[in-house]
């Protein structure tokens, strides 16, 4: 069931607002019904009065940040960075378009945005939520199909802001938030502060006699699929969340589900007579991917030697656990849509590729693991050669040198403060990690069992 509103409801929320920007969010309800909003009273009160004060109800010019300050406005907004309006102009001059040159040094290095480029004025706030920064950009773009970063002013226009507004809101996973009735939460997740909450707040009470008395009406389920809308609900535990998992993600986390189990939840050791050959079985998978025929026939027991008691002397068998990624995917009915591969490289590289082109079709896309709350189905990917630091945006550029050892484990549960991970060849095992998050939903630096282990990304699985 969703909350509906009519023309007039729209008119009366964003009295000001252009008539094409009205008219799109009366007539495209499935965006809003797909991240989420309209599924209570709390979550559309608190979005429809963030975007309000954002973007002055959709009356700010052109829906675009003005960075055009004076030298004594600049000094006032970053008093720490600048002492006077004199100490702004010496830096950057007076002549035209001195502004985007600050901002450009300002925003450089942040929020996505690369040093020594033009992102810093490039991505400046748009839209109705005033995305800000070029990770921004890139995913709400990725998840409403806009090319943001080629072309920014997408997000700007009236007939695309309910895919912007839900895109943002699922992004910031601000769901969690709103059905915890924490609005100051909510507000800090949507701006990173609390500038203007006494207008937010204002904004809601007035908004309060319209929402209150809007009626619900069933909606279509496929609009429900997390695939569209990677981090938009509340975490409730398992696979249950407000939205619906894909069936491909359920079948997934039932496959690693059942793997666990019959390791005994990291109690099975890889060489161990009860388990060897289950090993096997994921090599063997493998091997019918080409060019990994060669694969066929490593168990649990390749490469390990005993001593004539039984007891393992030497244990140097072929690392698995990117076989066992590629085997419960292959199980749960991925297809051609995965890159398997006995090595985690090739499919993390891939996704980081998508993840730089927007409006990609690619279904598992890499995303910073800061800007990202994880959900059931998704990846976590994290380096393995301490002495290096491969990240986001350099892995890469490792793997090609040829230093590409990384893990990666499926999520399978997410709950408020933590979710889990299965994984293979963990401790010679299959088994669980319980990963922390942070109040966003987000996970930390560093594998929760290893910190040497770096997180490169969190794969965003959308199939």
């Amino acid at each position: 069931m969703a909350l509906r509103l009519d023309d007039q409801d729209w008119k009366k929320i964003f009295p000001k607002a252009p008539e094409p920007i009205l008219k799109a969010f009366a007539s495209d309800t499935h965006w809003l019904d797909g991240a989420g909003i309209t599924e209570s009273r709390t979550r559309l009160a608190y979005t429809l009065a963030n975007v309000e004060h954002e973007c002055g109800g959709f009356t700010v010019t052109n829906l675009t940040e003005i960075i055009n300050y004076s030298a004594k406005r600049m000094a006032e907004v970053w008093p720490k960075r600048f002492a006077s309006a004199a100490v702004v102009e010496s830096k950057y001059g007076t002549a035209a378009g001195w502004q985007k040159k600050a901002f450009d040094d300002i925003y450089g290095n942040r929020m996505g945005n690369r040093p020594g480029t033009d992102d810093g004025s490039r991505f400046i706030g748009r839209g109705g939520p005033q995305i800000t920064g070029r990770d921004g950009y890139l995913e709400v773009g990725g998840r409403c199909n806009l090319d943001l970063i080629n072309d920014p002013d997408l997000a700007t226009k009236a007939a695309n802001q309910p895919a912007i507004l839900a895109a943002f809101f699922s992004w910031k996973n601000l769901a969690k938030f709103a059905d915890k009735e924490d609005f100051l939460g909510f507000v800090k997740a949507w701006n990173g502060g609390t500038i203007g909450l006494a207008d937010r707040i204002a904004l809601m009470n007035g908004n309060d006699p319209i929402i209150s008395k809007l009626k619900t009406i069933p909606i279509i389920t496929a609009f429900l699929n997390t695939s569209s809308f990677a981090a938009s609900s509340p975490t409730l535990g398992s696979l249950l969340r407000s939205q619906s998992p894909s069936s491909f993600v359920v079948k997934l986390v039932e496959v690693c589900e059942g793997e666990c189990a019959f390791f005994g939840d990291g109690a099975k050791k890889e060489y161990e007579d009860s388990v060897f050959r289950r090993v096997g079985d994921y090599w063997t998978e493998l091997a019918k991917s080409p060019p990994y025929g060669s694969w066929a026939g490593y168990t649990g027991k390749s490469g390990v030697q005993f001593s004539p008691s039984g007891n393992v002397i030497s244990n140097k068998n072929q690392p698995w656990s990117a076989a066992f990624i590629s085997f419960v995917m292959s199980k749960a009915g991925a297809g051609s849509k995965f890159s398997y591969s006995p090595s985690h490289s090739v499919y993390i590289v891939k996704a980081l590729e998508a993840a730089q082109k927007a409006g990609t079709t690619e279904v598992f896309i890499a995303r910073r693991h800061k800007n990202y709350a994880p959900k059931p189905g998704d990846l976590i990917a994290c380096e393995r050669q301490p002495a290096i630091d491969p990240n986001f945006d350099t892995y890469k550029a490792y793997v090609a040198g040829g230093k590409y050892e990384a893990h990666c484990d499926v999520v399978t549960e997410v709950h408020d403060k933590y979710l889990m991970t299965i994984g293979g060849n963990v401790s010679n095992s299959v088994t669980r990690k319980k990963w922390p998050l942070d109040t966003n939903g987000m996970i930390g630096n560093f594998d929760p069992q290893s910190s040497t282990a770096g997180v490169i990304c969190v794969i965003d699985n959308r199939l």
